[in-house]
């Protein structure tokens, strides 16, 4: 994930030296590189259609609907916008534990951190696209629900944007303007699991909250035991015996209780012996305390996937080891490194923000919310609860400033607004919500049912100079940090950077007046690697790529694309070939419905636009294999184009008329992508192949091989790679049928595998923690298409999120496998992987 160096072993050519050039803007460096053209101004979406291939893009910042507009730019400039900016030792939650920004930058790893979507307002999982590092000034700044909590602090950079509330509205705020309004941020309410949960015995699950509390697991070569210590009292009583039964009953060995030995020395020169009523209760079993250890090591990763009840479970065994229970809040003291880390991961799975300060080496991590729930798992520590007072509070003014005369019932709403004051979502929801307008109605129903909350921030020093690391997070552009005692905030990403990143195109953002600053038309040279914009035609030093890592594999590494402009970008990387090319955005980059165009005389004009498109992609990747998958664009995708207003509505377009099942129903539409492909085959580009989108059936396979024969003359499979995606759990089951039928190789599509077999729709944040590419369900069928097209010599393929993943990765080469599909910034890693798993590398 590293942003290569900088050296000065090539020139982009210019006409005037950098050293004579005249600087007309500064920004932030946001995707290095050097870009040159004329500056086009986009003030709103009309001004899109004004950007030409080459030009320079500048906006005041970019939205997701300004991507076609950016694809075509050789470089962006934007007014606002930055890297988001944090200390090294600022802590993330992965998918594979926390890690540290530093660690981040470091790591090859493929990882997955929690983002919030910004439509639902519910936390879901987004893979890391790429980690940078650069020196900046930065601030610390301090969190709080009453504004007095010293050390629960974070570093970063004042420019950096966080996500808060205004108005009912979601928006990004830079820390600095957050802190000289007053305004407060937003914090994650709970962290949904990262894949489909497997459980674990409950039983187990407590016996490990009591043993990482009180007790001791050893282990070596040669023998190994599980020790759990407790004062022997009147009121412990339960709890030991059901510590002692649960280890004897896991163990299959007999309890061995006794007294440990009183300690003693000298003080004053005289001995003192302390009493001890302290009893080891141990077992001595080698595998039983290795897979103990083993779970243990491993407990924050095992909290984002298992159920809540084993979580439950853990927590209570805890508590009841080092808590106690009083005034309605638990408090749980932890001096053991790490042990904070699994206790507030465990906490936020099950919606609890817990607050924790320290007294010299010891954490109190103090719960106040499912108090009621944790004390119906405990055995030890018990008591009557009842809340009064909310834990969950928003900002009243950030909420309810611009309508509070609306809502001010009984004249006790506005106190709030008026002294900026935190409010109970209770209050909001028995108060509020009652008298709002429909409007506000709404907009607050959607942050009541959020996975947010908000805080009080304050300024605590200048930091100075340091090397601050930023992380770009897919879709949502956003992620969430932890500050210090582990507050987890979320924090925005800049969208020009994400994008720009992931197409190759240089990119400055956060200069704040290049919209005044530049003009439409004039010439400029973007040194986007120092964030400098240059008048004229400048030569400046060029970065060097990151070298494509090209050691050959058995198992072959391929790209995803969509996009012909960035084919020569794509094939740098190295690939194999282009195991998914999706045909959604060339056919629709027009925004005119595909059907349309052919019954309003413009077929030739799809066909050729597909031709010249498909041609730039098979001439990069030359020697190499591209399959084309026809059109599977959904109906409420085709709606929103020209011509698509008669489309159908479907109340699940993911399950509907889409794929080849519309591609056969809509002949003449399939025909006209077959002759584009005929085209370019018989112009020498043999390196296409014809890809089938959510195939159920083998009559599918014939159909579409027909109708293929019959208008272009090429025999499929013979003369032209013709293969299928294995999307549907259908096509699992008929896989033998399918490749009877003749198919040259067939591409796993495990999203859409994926959801269709679990019943998880993968754009429902809701169930989002079903979504396992994982389950045994999936891994099963994988394997069952790989042996069976093994039998005909069918080449197997794999697209989708899972293919990054290591643990995939794994399987699927045990398996066998001959290819693996994924985004360009994914090719080295998943090479080395896969080069490490054949033993090529260390």
């Amino acid at each position: 994930m590293k942003e290569t160096s900088v050296v000065n072993v090539k020139m982009a050519k210019g006409d005037i030296d950098v050293n004579d050039a005249t600087l007309l803007v500064s920004g932030l460096p946001a995707s290095p590189g050097v870009a040159k053209g004329k500056v086009v101004m986009v003030r709103d979406l009309a001004d899109l259609k004004k950007v030409l291939k080459g030009d320079i893009l500048v906006a005041r910042m970019t939205t997701p609907d300004m991507v076609p507009a950016m694809q075509r730019a050789s470089g962006i400039v934007t007014d606002e916008g930055g890297s988001t900016c944090f200390a090294g030792k600022t802590k993330v939650l992965t998918d594979n534990g926390f890690k540290t920004m530093e660690e981040l930058y470091e790591t090859d790893e493929r990882l997955f951190v929690s983002s919030l979507n910004r439509d639902s307002l519910k936390i879901e999982w987004k893979p890391i696209l790429a980690c940078m590092k650069r020196k900046s000034n930065a601030i610390e700044i301090g969190c709080s629900q009453t504004g007095n909590m010293r050390g629960n602090n974070l570093i970063l950079t004042p420019d950096h944007k966080m996500l808060t509330y205004s108005n009912c509205e979601l928006v990004d705020r830079k820390i600095s303007d957050v802190l000289k309004n007053n305004e407060m941020l937003l914090v994650a309410n709970s962290i949904p699991a990262f894949r489909y949960c497997r459980d674990m015995n409950h039983d187990k699950a407590y016996l490990l909250g009591a043993l990482v509390t009180d007790g001791h697991i050893r282990h070596n070569n040669r023998r190994g035991s599980v020790t759990f210590c407790q004062k022997d009292t009147i009121e412990k009583k339960y709890f030991i015996n059901s510590i002692k039964t649960i280890l004897a009953e896991f163990s299959g060995k007999d309890v061995y209780s006794y007294r440990k030995k009183s300690a003693g020395g000298l003080i004053r020169g005289r001995m003192v012996v302390g009493s001890n009523d302290n009893y080891n209760h141990t077992v001595c079993s080698k595998s039983f305390a290795e897979e103990l250890l083993v779970i243990k090591e491993n407990l924050v990763e095992i909290f984002l996937k298992c159920h809540e009840d084993v979580i439950y479970n853990f927590l209570a065994g805890v508590i009841d080891g080092d808590g106690t229970y009083n005034n309605s809040r638990i408090n749980i003291y932890c001096g053991k490194k790490g042990l904070t880390d699994v206790i507030v991961v465990g906490c936020l799975r099950l919606g609890i923000v817990p607050q924790v300060t320290k007294n010299r080496n010891i954490d109190n991590i103090q719960i106040v919310e499912n108090v009621g729930k944790l004390l119906s798992y405990t055995k030890r520590v018990k008591g009557d609860y009842h809340r009064v007072n909310g834990v969950r509070l928003f900002s009243a003014k950030q909420l309810l400033g611009g309508f509070v005369n609306d809502v001010n019932v009984g004249g006790r709403i506005k106190p709030y607004v008026e002294r900026n004051l935190l409010l109970d979502f209770r209050k909001i929801k028995d108060k509020v919500l009652p008298v709002c307008s429909s409007i506000n109605k709404s907009k607050l129903n959607l942050i009541m049912k959020s996975d947010t909350r908000m805080i009080r921030t304050n300024f605590v020093r200048d930091v100075g100079e340091i090397d601050v690391y930023n992380i770009t997070v897919l879709d949502n552009h956003n992620y969430i940090v932890f500050t210090d005692k582990l507050t987890p905030l979320l924090v925005n990403n800049c969208h020009a950077a994400i994008v720009s990143r992931e197409m190759g195109i240089p990119c400055v953002v956060g200069t704040e007046i290049a919209t005044k600053k530049l003009k439409e038309g004039m010439f400029v040279t973007i040194d986007a690697t120092k964030g400098k914009i240059y008048s004229g035609n400048v030569s400046i030093a060029l970065k060097d790529q990151e070298k494509p890592f090209l050691m050959k594999t058995k198992v072959k590494v391929k790209v995803i694309m969509d996009l012909p402009e960035l084919a020569e970008h794509a094939a740098a990387s190295g690939a194999d070939g282009v195991g998914l090319l999706r045909s959604e955005f060339i056919n629709m980059e027009n925004r005119v419905h595909p059907v349309y165009m052919i019954e309003h005389g413009r077929r030739e004009e799809f066909i050729s636009h597909l031709v010249e498109s498909l041609k730039k992609i098979l001439k990069a990747f030359k020697g190499k294999p591209v399959w084309y998958r026809t059109l599977d664009a959904r109906t409420d995708e085709f709606r929103n184009l020209k011509g698509g207003e008669e489309e159908p509505k479907e109340d699940n377009p993911m399950m509907g008329w889409r794929s080849i099942r519309r591609s056969l129903d809509q002949p003449e539409l399939l025909t006209a992508e077959y002759e584009a492909i005929a085209r370019v085959h018989k112009a020498g580009y043999k390196n296409i192949g014809i890809m089938i989108p959510l195939v159920t059936d083998n009559l599918q396979v014939r159909e579409a091989k027909k109708i293929f024969y019959e208008h272009t003359g090429i025999k499929p499979v013979k003369d032209i790679q013709f293969g299928v995606m294995i999307e549907t759990p259908a096509a699992v089951q008929m896989i033998d049928e399918i490749c009877k039928e003749g198919i040259s190789f067939v591409s796993l599509g495990t999203n859409d595998l994926t959801q269709f077999t679990l019943a998880a729709d993968r754009n429902s944040a809701r169930i989002a923690k079903l979504y396992d590419e994982m389950h045994p369900a999936i891994l099963r069928q994988i394997h069952k298409v790989i042996t069976i097209c093994k039998k005909y010599n069918i080449e197997t393929s794999i697209c989708g999120q899972a293919g990054s993943k290591e643990e995939m990765a794994k399987f699927l080469h045990k398996e066998g496998i001959d290819s693996v599909s994924a985004n360009v910034d994914a090719v080295n890693s998943i090479r080395r992987t896969f080069a490490k798993i054949e033993g090529l590398i260390k």
